[in-house]
């Protein structure tokens, strides 16, 4: 319509017909305050206006600023809601932007999608729909629970929100997916997750994103509620269930301890129990050992193990007969970033000397196995069962059977960082044992160590025994020794 008709229209509304118009033409097309300024005037949770507090200022001014965010987060500080306001505020004040929030499972996406009706509703927008929240200006909120085929379109010009990313049962597949949407339309890229018991393994997505420009992080741990002092943390740990472990879990005080705590960790290696000086020399051992992951193209390693009686030294005119009662010591590890060829085997093995056994991680057939052997090595393919290897691990360490010297600092840092991976919401039974494991590293050494371990417990003999019967007809077993 021309701009002399238009007037002319204008011109014979009355009063309250202009007043109509403007608060439609509001609606449609608002003055575009600046994100910070709208949150803390007209936002409002179920509990009221959203407290100024620095945390949520910080975490509001990284959603403006338009950056590409990972967060890592305590429980109950409100970013959730936070992320509701931001996703509402660039829909209704940005015309035809289509924004996406992906949740770990359905009720968690409609507890979002509610959160934006509310926001909504106090800003003075009647929206509708939970899965495609639409609005009058052509913009477009859809939100959707994880799942493998997660449908989010060609288009990403708003805001695309991973909420509670570490649990999400196919977060790397949606991301993977959404990721061109955005970076061809000029969105931004939002992941949340709230710090849990096995969520380790969010903890290499968290350290790949800390290149400058790529993604921009932000933790808020336990001391971020200025409302939550000593006295909240203290009742909190008198709740069930909260034990010390429970406690670092959900209220980390640092990203680290988020990821480090025990839960989600394949192993549970106890520095102060399993890390510590040989009780015997390396020649003094029953079976000296080399596991060997060749690594392909990945990293490889290589570990000497000896194996003496678990009793000690001042009793050991009385050993163990059982393997399951000798001690599984680690002298020595070595990783490389690439492959470990034959050669450098025969070196090592040749270094350590008295070797009995080299057991190769070789899943490819029995090529590398060959080559060791024609080098005049005792070199054999390593039992890989990967779920019955790390039960027996796990029951050396249990029983303290397992030990590490401590100048083996790779070895014990892969015990940190190697994690059960989260299993999808219908996988059920048994099947692989599927792991995660940072960039750095994919769990070479105790693989090597892995195929050291069931090697001792498959392929070499005991100490051989004798039963006698004796008095009354008992039976007594006397072993060797």
């Amino acid at each position: 319509m021309p701009d002399a008709a238009l007037a002319e229209r204008v011109a014979r509304m009355t009063e309250d017909e202009k007043a109509a118009l403007r608060r439609d033409l509001d609606v449609l097309y608002p003055p575009v305050e600046p994100f910070v300024d709208w949150l803390y005037r007209a936002a409002q949770t179920e509990l009221g206006l959203i407290p100024d507090w620095p945390y949520i200022r910080e975490y509001a001014e990284a959603l403006a600023s338009g950056q590409n965010l990972i967060v890592l987060k305590r429980r109950q500080i409100m970013v959730s809601w936070i992320s509701a306001a931001y996703t509402h505020w660039l829909a209704s004040r940005h015309p035809y932007r289509h924004s996406a929030i992906v949740s770990k499972n359905k009720d968690v996406a409609e507890r979002q999608a509610g959160r934006i009706h509310h926001i909504a509703r106090g800003d003075g927008y009647k929206l509708d729909g939970l899965r495609v929240i639409r609005y009058p200006n052509g913009s477009i909120v859809t939100v959707l629970p994880s799942t493998a085929d997660a449908g989010l379109g060609e288009e990403l010009r708003g805001m695309f929100h991973m909420d509670e990313f570490a649990s999400h049962p196919y977060g790397g597949e949606n991301l993977t997916a959404a990721t061109p949407a955005v970076a061809g339309s000029g969105g931004q890229i939002v992941i949340t997750s709230t710090a849990q018991p096995g969520m380790g393994a969010f903890g290499p997505m968290w350290n790949a994103w800390n290149e400058p420009g790529e993604m921009r992080r932000l933790f808020f741990g336990r001391w971020c509620r200025p409302d939550q002092g000593e006295a909240w943390i203290a009742a909190e740990r008198q709740r069930p269930g909260m034990t010390a472990e429970a406690m670092q879990a959900y209220y980390p005080e640092t990203a680290e301890e988020a990821f480090s705590t025990a839960s989600g960790l394949v192993f549970r290696l106890d520095k102060a129990r399993h890390v510590a000086p040989p009780e015997v020399a390396w020649g003094e051992c029953r079976w000296r050992i080399v596991g060997y992951d060749p690594g392909g193209q990945d990293p490889a390693g290589m570990v000497a193990v000896g194996v003496y009686p678990a009793l000690s030294v001042k009793q050991a005119a009385h050993p163990a007969g059982v393997r399951g009662m000798w001690r599984h010591h680690v002298y020595g590890s070595w990783r490389s970033d690439g492959p470990i060829s034959a050669f450098d085997v025969r070196d090592y093995v040749g270094a350590l000397g008295g070797v009995d056994r080299v057991f190769v991680a070789e899943t490819g057939g029995s090529t590398l196995v060959q080559t060791l052997q024609a080098m005049r090595l005792p070199a054999y393919q390593a039992p890989m069962a990967k779920r019955e290897g790390i039960g027996h691990m796990r029951w050396l360490l249990e029983s303290d059977m397992l030990s590490i010297s401590p100048a083996c600092d790779d070895l014990i840092g892969e015990f940190g960082t190697y994690w059960v991976k989260p299993r999808r919401d219908l996988e059920v039974g048994g099947g692989t044992f599927p792991t995660l494991t940072p960039a750095e590293h994919h769990a070479d050494l105790i693989d090597a160590l892995r195929a050291a371990a069931m090697g001792v417990l498959q392929s070499l003999p005991g100490q051989g025994a004798t039963i006698q019967r004796v008095g009354d007809g008992a039976l007594r077993m006397e072993r060797a020794g």
